[in-house]
């Protein structure tokens, strides 16, 4: 049985990556597959190879996320999985944070009423 750190959540979120460094601007958009407060996999036809160091943007206002201080989660981490059409990023600590302190699902015991 595989033993998570993080829960993870199916959901289809968009997100903006680029390489961190290296001296290029290329940035892409992509969706994510799935995320955590540890990671994200990001669908792509054309994955970075695994150990590229990413800056991401990944908005949590739509679906099944609240935001507590802002809806634009922003960190780095690096690319340690690719498979056929996606690949997975390990969030850098203060990404997984922020990740950590800042969204919940909804629908969790403890979250206040919209209405």
């Amino acid at each position: 049985m595989e033993r998570r750190r993080w829960e993870r959540f199916t959901s289809t979120l968009q997100a903006r990556a680029r390489v961190s460094g290296g001296g290029t601007s290329e940035e892409v958009r992509l969706e994510t597959k799935d995320i955590s407060a540890g990671g994200v996999s990001l669908k792509t036809n054309h994955p970075w190879p695994v150990g590229t160091e990413v800056d991401l943007e990944v908005d949590l206002s739509p679906g099944e996320f609240r935001r507590f201080e802002d809806s634009i989660m922003k960190g780095s981490g690096s690319v340690i999985r690719i498979g056929e059409g996606e690949m997975a990023v390990s969030f850098r600590e203060e990404a997984r944070i922020m990740m950590a302190k800042g969204v919940r699902p909804l629908g969790r015991k403890g979250d206040e009423s919209d209405g």
